[in-house]
C-alpha cells in the first residue's frame, strides 16, 4: 500500500504491474474497475483504464475468493484473478523488492 504504479507491462500471455521496486504478474484474467464500469482484457477501452492508473498509488488491497483488489487514490481498481485460467497453475506471482516471491 502507499506504492505508485509505475508502468504497465504487457507480455504475450500476461500483464506485469510495476510500482517502483514490488511488481505483480498477472497470469490470470484482470479487470479495471472506476465507478459501475469494469473492463476485462479485449474490452476496448481495457489497455487506456490500466495505463491511466500510471502514477496513482495503492490506497488498500483486499482479496477475496475470486480477487486481489488493488483500489487506488482516485477510487479505480485494478481486479487480479486468484483462479488460474487453462493450464497455468497459478494465477500470478507478486516479486517484492528483496526479491522474495509469493504465488498468488
Amino acid at each position: 500500500m502507499g506504492e505508485e504504479l509505475s508502468s504497465v507491462e504487457f507480455i504475450r500471455d500476461y500483464v506485469s504491474l510495476h510500482f517502483d521496486g514490488p511488481r505483480i504478474d498477472a497470469l490470470a484474467r484482470l479487470e479495471v474497475a472506476r465507478d459501475d464500469e469494469a473492463w476485462r482484457e479485449g474490452d476496448t477501452a481495457w489497455r487506456d483504464a490500466l495505463c491511466s492508473l500510471i502514477s496513482h498509488a495503492v490506497e488498500c488491497v483486499t482479496e477475496t475468493s475470486e480477487w486481489i483488489r488493488l483500489r487506488f487514490d482516485d477510487g479505480a481498481e485494478i481486479r487480479v484473478g486468484v483462479v488460474p485460467e487453462g493450464d497455468q497453475p497459478e494465477a500470478g506471482m507478486f516479486h517484492s523488492p528483496s526479491g522474495d516471491q509469493i504465488l498468488l
